[in-house]
């Protein structure tokens, strides 16, 4: 199992940071911040001025996104030399299998590009582009990855932490144009304590991998995705929604070819004009809707939906809905592939973790007990067809007591799920260092 831990942040005791929200307020301090690795504390230096902004997120009143997870971004990959250990993987094997520079099929660069349809980009570095602390390392990437070394330093029997904190201090900090949109990877070189494989830092820049971990798509996607927001999928467990890149990471070099759930797509903002919500405070209804798999947007017809958003203020919850086609970038899910899909988090669109909560194939239903003022809101899935172009799911919804709907289609079986796999999960997600 992959090991966790957390930095806490004493900021909110500070009238400035009054009205700050968690995933969505950017904190800054005009003499940075101090950071207690002992006590795993970030301190604000006595006589700072604090300043807050929010990055965006939320919704609007009537619950559609604000703002979309979008645009350009480069990554920076480092490797490291050292004393006793080096990064497993090349230079020119990172560039592969991170951005398909030598033509990697499935990778950080491509599943996220396709899984966006292009709306979020990472690229590697510009060639040639100097890091250095200014001290004693400089290095030119290349294919968007360094090599930063240290020949008296010491990785085996070390903590993690101990040489994540060495590979930066040899970087030197961000470079480019835009360095707000700039990533880094850590490949840690083998031989630290504890069995952990992955981590990465919530709406920040960093991410550390295990060695030869980095080369792994799904690892790759899961902790950038924290670093963009994502908080992780469970159903029993805290990474075991095996539909998408949220939950498990895989030793896999070309895949699972696969995504995010509805939940953490809805929180990209990537379909805006694919979805429906409906509140708990509505009137009773009894409504159908043809729902289509993430991957065929582009062969669907005016109103296919793909998320359908049930907003409970009553329970406190959101649930997301959605069509889990198993087809094109999402070919390799894991988990409840050509079947519907429930899930819940907590309300908004920040960070938070979602729970899977029923994976239905055609003539199944599931209940969300005491939805709202109406009562439950059942949810049934009449058929799927996985022939038609594109395939699809029709779903019907009953609140309260409503007449019943005009159209309801036969159905067929779909499906069971594939079954678990054995690789461990990666660490949970940390708050940003200083």
């Amino acid at each position: 199992m992959g090991r966790g831990r957390e930095v806490l942040a004493e900021l909110f005791d500070f009238d400035d940071c009054e009205g700050a929200e968690s995933a969505v307020t950017e904190i800054s301090s005009s003499n940075g911040f101090d950071y207690d690795g002992e006590s795993n504390t970030v301190h604000i230096p006595p006589g700072s001025t604090i300043s807050k902004k929010n990055r965006g997120g939320g919704v609007e009143s009537n619950g559609r996104r604000r703002l979309a997870t979008v645009g350009q971004k480069t990554v920076l990959v480092v490797r490291a030399e050292f004393f006793d250990a080096s990064t497993g993987s090349t230079i020119a094997t990172l560039g592969d299998e991170v951005f398909g520079t030598n033509g990697d099929v499935i990778n950080l660069k491509s599943q996220y590009d396709a899984c966006s349809y292009g709306q979020l980009t990472f690229s590697p570095v510009a060639d040639g582009t100097t890091f250095s602390n200014g001290v004693d390392s400089s290095a030119n990437s290349l294919n968007g990855v360094i090599t930063v070394s240290n020949p008296s330093f010491n990785v085996i029997g070390q903590g993690d932490g101990v040489v994540r904190e060495e590979m930066r201090r040899l970087v030197g900090g961000r470079k480019g144009n835009d360095i707000n949109n700039q990533y880094h990877m850590l490949c840690i070189p083998p031989g630290t304590t504890g069995g952990w494989i992955g981590y990465a830092y919530i709406n920040y820049w960093l991410s550390v991998y295990n060695d030869n971990w980095c080369n792994y798509p799904s690892i790759q996607m899961h902790e950038i995705g924290h670093n963009i927001g994502l908080g992780h999928a469970g159903e029993t467990a805290t990474y075991d929604d095996q539909s998408g890149m949220m939950g498990y990471s895989y030793s896999s070099d070309e895949g699972p070819v696969m995504c995010f759930n509805a939940a953490k797509t809805f929180q990209l903002g990537w379909f805006n004009n694919n979805y429906v919500i409906q509140q708990s405070d509505s009137e009773a209804f009894n409504l159908e809707y043809p729902m289509i798999g993430f991957a065929q947007r582009e062969v669907a017809s005016a109103g296919d939906i793909m998320i359908l958003r049930l907003m409970s203020t009553t329970l406190s919850k959101d649930f997301y809905v959605h069509f889990n086609a198993q087809i094109g970038f999402n070919s390799g899910t894991r988990e409840a592939g050509n079947q519907v899909m429930v899930a819940e988090r907590p309300p908004g669109v920040g960070y938070a973790a979602s729970t899977l909560r029923s994976k239905l194939s055609a003539g199944l239903s599931y209940t969300i007990v005491g939805f709202g003022a109406q009562g439950d809101l059942i949810i049934t899935v009449d058929s799927i067809n996985t022939s038609s172009t594109p395939r699809v799911a029709f779903v019907r919804f009953e609140y309260g007591s409503p007449a019943p709907p005009t159209f309801q289609p036969t159905f067929a079986p779909t499906p069971l799920p594939t079954p678990t796999p054995t690789n461990p999960p990666t660490d949970p997600p940390t708050a940003a260092p200083t």
